[in-house]
């Protein structure tokens, strides 16, 4: 009669670093046999690969009768991937806009038994994200182990401003390449002619702000929101300031300009 055989237990084992699972001890097996045992084998490998491998155990009696029982070992990857990545500093184009990969970041990322797949979670930008941004980079290996990690995306302007407002122009929604040309002069005297101290094309500025200085360095006149309407008036005290050259500290828009101008009311 061949000898009864009940296998030891499925086993569930995990991968090491080469994605596959190493000294498993599968136990023995239960024997029941009233003329002696000749052999017990198997045929179970030195390795186990990843997923479900049959370990069949063979039992030969004295008599030479042979019976076989099946042992399953399932071989399971729960090692997360290691992630390699680098921060990176892109510079907008001249639309604004800016666009990376996951090529641009990664480092080298591995995983014990291969990445599947490699994710950014924002790979557009545009003059809103100039400065440091923080991307979600995720690598899922193919038994769905994931890793997370923070890249840092620095976006630069180009720093081209053709007019000198201190706003790049691929971020500018307004760019004036006029030379704005500064009058060092006006005559306030009321006669409807150049009664006024006129900044040209003032026009293309949101915010002027204008500050003027006698001789003798003292403020005679400040206006936050300049909008061309200073007539040789002191705005401290609404009293016209003599003839004489003043110094003056313009801004357009946060670009500084500064110089002199000079009053004459004198009638020719």
């Amino acid at each position: 009669m061949s000898p009864i055989v009940i296998a030891p237990s499925n086993l569930i084992a995990y991968t090491t670093t080469q994605c596959e699972a190493t000294n498993v001890t599968l136990g023995n097996p239960v024997v029941i046999e009233n003329c002696g045992i000749q052999s017990i084998v198997n045929n179970a490998p030195l390795t186990y690969p990843l997923g479900t491998t049959v370990v069949t155990w063979t039992i030969t009696d004295n008599g030479g009768n042979i019976t076989t029982a099946d042992q399953i070992v399932t071989v399971m990857d729960t090692t997360q991937p290691i992630l390699m990545f680098n921060n990176l500093t892109v510079v907008l184009d001249i639309n604004g806009n800016a666009e990376i990969n996951i090529q641009d970041v990664d480092n080298g990322s591995t995983d014990n038994c291969g990445i599947e797949l490699l994710t950014l979670s924002q790979y557009n930008f545009d003059c809103s994200h100039v400065g440091s941004n923080a991307v979600i980079m995720t690598a899922t290996d193919y038994s769905g182990n994931t890793s997370i990690g923070l890249v840092t995306v620095t976006i630069q302007n180009t720093g081209i401003d053709l007019d000198l407002d201190g706003i790049s122009d691929e971020c500018d929604t307004l760019i004036t390449t006029e030379v704005v040309e500064i009058p060092n002069g006006f005559t306030p005297d009321g006669d409807g002619f150049n009664d006024y101290f006129v900044i040209p094309i003032s026009d293309n500025y949101n915010v002027m702000t204008l500050s003027i200085y006698n001789r003798y360095g003292n403020l005679v006149y400040e206006n936050s929101n300049y909008t061309n309407d200073w007539d040789g008036k002191s705005s401290l005290n609404d009293q016209e300031l003599p003839d004489d050259t003043y110094f003056y500290i313009l801004t357009l828009d946060g670009e500084l300009r500064q110089g002199y101008v000079y009053i004459n009311r004198i009638q020719y």
